[in-house]
C-alpha cells in the first residue's frame, strides 16, 4: 500500500475542509488513480461528498491490491491546522503528504497521515516541520458500505448567483423555529418560507434565476407534468440549511437541487473545475 502526495497549494483542500468541518470531523478520504474523494456521512444527518482531481496535486500516486483505492479516515480537525499553518510559511512551496504504517503492540498494525514540509528560519536554515495524525485504514467491506445518495426524482436544478447569500443570511435572526421550507419553481423563482410565533414569513430572490437541466437529461416528472410556476418545495432543518448555505461563500458557481419532498442538495464548483463539494440534506416531515 502507497500514498504519495504532494501539492504546491493547499487553497482547494483547506477550503473543502473548511466547509465540512462545522458539520462533523470525522471523515473518510478515499484515494483512487484519478480523484481524492472526502466523505462526512452519518445515518439520519446531512452528508458531504467532495472531490478533488488528482490533476490538482503536483504529485499524486496511490498503489494498493484493492484497485490501487486507498480509504482512511480521520480527525480533520489537526490536518486543517496543519494547511494553515503551511498557507502561512512564505519560504516553503511544496507540502508532502504521506501514508505510514508500522507494528504496533499485541501485533497490530497503525497507521498515520504523515505531513511535512520544509522551511528556512530566521538564521537562513532549513527546518523540516513534519506532522502525524492518527488514521483508521478502512478495508474494502466497510469502505462499499459508504455510499453516495442517489435521489430517486429531480424536480428543479437552479444556479445561484454570486449574491444569493444576501437572501440567506435573512432567516439567520429566526432562532425559535427548526425548520424552512425551499421553494423553487422551473421558471427560476426560489424562496425561502420560515414559521415562527404563529408568523409565515416568505423571502425570494428578486428576480428568476437560470434553471438547468438534469445531468440525467432532463428534469424528472411527477405523476402529473410540472407547470413552470408550480412550486416545488422540501422541508428541511433550519440548522442543517445554514451550514449548507455558508458553502456557497467558498464556490462561485453552485447549483440548487430540489427533489419534492424528498431532499435538498447543494453542489459547489471550483473555478478551475478541479474540485466540487456535494451537500445532502434529507426532508423532515412536520
Amino acid at each position: 500500500m502507497k500514498l504519495k502526495i504532494t501539492t504546491g497549494s493547499t487553497e482547494t483542500l483547506k477550503h473543502t475542509l473548511g466547509a465540512i468541518i462545522a458539520i462533523r470531523k470525522f471523515c473518510v478520504f478515499r484515494f483512487t488513480p484519478d480523484t481524492l474523494t472526502i466523505i462526512s456521512a452519518s445515518l439520519s444527518e446531512p452528508q458531504i461528498w467532495s472531490t478533488i482531481a488528482a490533476t490538482a496535486f503536483l504529485t499524486y500516486e496511490v498503489e494498493s491490491v484493492r484497485d490501487n483505492i486507498v480509504s482512511v479516515e480521520l480527525n480533520i480537525e489537526p490536518l486543517l491546522q496543519v494547511l494553515r499553518s503551511f498557507h502561512k510559511t512564505a519560504s516553503s512551496d511544496q507540502l508532502n503528504i504521506r501514508l505510514q504504517r508500522k507494528n504496533a503492540v499485541h501485533g497490530q498494525r497503525s497507521a498515520s497521515l504523515a505531513l511535512f514540509y520544509t522551511e528556512q528560519n530566521a538564521s537562513g536554515h532549513l527546518i523540516t516541520n513534519t506532522f502525524r495524525i492518527p488514521v483508521r485504514v478502512l478495508n474494502k467491506e466497510s469502505d462499499e458500505r459508504i455510499l453516495e445518495p442517489l435521489l430517486t426524482k429531480v424536480d428543479v436544478l437552479i444556479k445561484l448567483p454570486l449574491g444569493i447569500t444576501s437572501l440567506f443570511k435573512r432567516i439567520e435572526r429566526y432562532k425559535r423555529t427548526d425548520k424552512v421550507t425551499v421553494t423553487g419553481t422551473r421558471n427560476g423563482y426560489l424562496g425561502l418560507t420560515i414559521k415562527e410565533d404563529g408568523l409565515k414569513v416568505t423571502m425570494s430572490w428578486n428576480a428568476l434565476l437560470d434553471v438547468s437541466e438534469d445531468e440525467r437529461g432532463s428534469q424528472s416528472q411527477s405523476q402529473h407534468e410540472v407547470g413552470p410556476d408550480e412550486p416545488l418545495s422540501v422541508d428541511v432543518k433550519l440548522k442543517d440549511w445554514r451550514l449548507g448555505a455558508k458553502m456557497c461563500d467558498f464556490c462561485s458557481k453552485v447549483v440548487l437541487i430540489i427533489s419534492r419532498g424528498e431532499a435538498l442538495v447543494i453542489h459547489c464548483y471550483s473555478d478551475d473545475d478541479q474540485s466540487e463539494i456535494i451537500y445532502f440534506l434529507s426532508s423532515v416531515s412536520g
